[in-house]
């Protein structure tokens, strides 16, 4: 027997090279959860430290909509600090703790198989389900990792509010999430073939956790028969700052070991690339449409698209429900009103920007992701057999960024109809739906400069693509937590949104103006970026050229 028939053989060498390639990655995950629960739970914190204004917010989360987005509400009766960050927060960090172990995961299994590099990989010592453990071992680790940092956070940033019990039940909560949703990454790299339908599963895993948990979690902590179907309930029914109890940690842990029998077992049976649901025969004649670029970057990108507008929609909507009662709860609540940029009788306004702002991220997160499209058939090796045809690179490239300015439109279009027509039916008021709608399309030129970003990115350094997410994020902590932590102007003006924000006072004129910048620059960065006729950048090609004259 060889070293390499053994199965776990070379596992420590494959977990310490997943660990180094995922070091920035991993690092930016495991920071911008743990920053992102620490500071929103010192704002929450410092703008509710009043018993009365706690209790008033208490009432607004007792609402059936808002449990659905945030938890059945233990302890709502007495809203204490520790409570309101349990019950707010939460669902947040399982949410993004269950994101980063299934893309982790399906980074170092189906994408390193689809890509051909196992076969090279385990033609060496190294045992079958080698790469398997390690990614399993490293997403745990992670996992493990943001609980702890968010443990110890929580307790620095919440003073004598937030005790050791409720921040250790909370990190425990978030950690054993992300191991169980290393399982289902872990059995979807197994069934999937591709990378795209890993993470596809996965994705559809954690959207129907959510939707059982939020079904269920409506009618309270007394009527949640259906949140006990899904594992964000099993984590949220762990009661951090509420009556702590550990016991359905148990069911995250036996869900858990058992996900990952079930990976053991299917990796086991099935044949190295293969994933054990193998894809369907395409038709013998390909559709006419995808004949023509547009067509074909529809094709790849039509499921995208069409996710990015329903989860617009979905976020958008509920808060649409409850207009009616956001004048008495920020009238109640006067440094909330503040966060919401909302003052005297404006307080709609400022509550209304601030959801249109959280579309308009959502938006230009799918236009960031349509044209990052373009380098992931770069790297893929697609994107050169799509140009061996008589299609030239110019309109390929030109149809893949045409089409990232239509997935972040509509799915800015439709989180705004989402809104206007729910905040119409609630307030019977169609004027309402309007103004949402006129507010809502001034954003729209900020979602194309973030598509005319992303394209200069590509084009000049492809290998820094992440610069245009870490804009996005830098776009989303400033616009939602700048003013609850008074951030400096200059730091906020780097946001394209914050000076949509700043000219609300003659949004005709700023939308135009706005308007007119996002269409020069995505028209000079599209024209710079399909000159170059090779699938490397024009920086790599300057070298290529200096190096052959030399």
């Amino acid at each position: 027997m060889t070293v390499g028939d053994r199965a776990l053989d070379g596992t420590g060498t494959l977990l310490r090279v997943v660990l180094r390639r995922d070091r920035i990655q991993l690092t930016a995950w495991v920071a911008g959860i743990t920053v992102f629960l620490a500071f929103s739970a010192f704002s929450l914190r410092d703008q509710f430290g009043d018993a009365g204004a706690r209790a008033s917010r208490a009432t607004l989360m007792a609402s059936p909509t808002l449990r659905s987005f945030r938890g059945p509400g233990y302890g709502l009766e007495d809203y204490t600090v520790a409570v309101m960050v349990a019950h707010e927060l939460l669902l947040f960090g399982l949410i993004g703790v269950a994101l980063m172990t299934v893309f982790m995961i399906t980074r170092h299994t189906r994408a390193v198989e689809e890509d051909g590099r196992w076969e090279l990989v385990g033609s060496a010592v190294f045992g079958r389900q080698a790469g398997l453990a390690a990614a399993g071992v490293a997403a745990i680790a992670a996992s493990s990792l943001t609980g702890t940092t968010t443990a110890i956070t929580l307790v620095l940033t919440g003073g004598d509010e937030i005790d050791v019990a409720t921040a250790v039940t909370f990190g425990l909560a978030m950690a054993l999430t992300g191991a169980f949703f290393a399982g289902v990454g872990l059995v979807a790299a197994q069934i999937a073939t591709y990378a795209r339908g890993a993470n596809t599963i996965g994705l559809v895993v954690l959207a129907a956790a959510f939707v059982l948990r939020a079904v269920g979690d409506r009618g309270g902590p007394d009527d949640r028969t259906l949140s006990w179907a899904s594992p964000l309930g099993w984590a949220q029914a762990m009661r951090p700052g509420a009556s702590e109890r550990f016991w359905p940690a148990a069911l995250l842990a036996v869900a858990t070991v058992a996900l990952l029998a079930t990976a053991t077992t299917l990796a086991s049976r099935r044949d190295i690339g293969a994933g054990v649901v193998r894809p369907r025969t395409g038709p013998d004649v390909a559709d006419r449409i995808l004949v023509h670029p547009a067509g074909f970057a529809w094709r790849l990108q039509r499921s995208a698209t069409i996710g990015w507008m329903a989860g617009a929609a979905v976020v958008a909507a509920p808060f649409g429900t409850v207009v009616s009662d956001i004048d008495e709860f920020l009238g109640q609540n006067p440094q909330l009103a503040d966060v919401f940029g909302a003052d005297g009788g404006r307080l709609l306004d400022g509550f209304l920007g601030t959801v249109l702002l959280v579309i308009g991220l959502l938006a230009a997160s799918a236009a960031v992701q349509a044209v990052l499209r373009l380098r992931t058939e770069e790297d893929r090796g697609r994107a050169e057999l799509y140009l061996s045809t008589p299609v030239s690179r110019a309109r390929w490239a030109r149809t893949h960024i045409g089409w990232s300015l239509v997935t972040g439109s509509t799915t800015m279009v439709a989180g705004i109809a989402a809104l206007a027509g729910a905040a119409a039916l609630d307030q019977r008021d169609a004027g309402l739906a309007l103004d949402i709608t006129v507010d809502g399309i001034a954003h729209l030129p900020t979602v194309w400069l973030f598509t005319a970003i992303t394209a200069a990115v590509w084009w000049t350094a492809p290998r820094l693509a992440f610069v245009s997410w870490l804009l996005v994020a830098h776009a989303t902590f400033t616009g939602l937590l700048g003013e609850a932590l008074d951030l400096p102007a200059p730091a906020r003006a780097v946001s394209p949104f914050h000076h949509v924000g700043s000219f609300t006072s003659s949004p005709t004129s700023s939308a135009s103006a706005l308007v007119l910048l996002g269409l020069v620059a995505a028209g000079i960065t599209i024209g710079r970026a399909i000159r170059h006729s090779d699938d490397t950048s024009l920086v790599d090609r300057r070298e290529s050229t200096m190096t052959g004259s030399r």
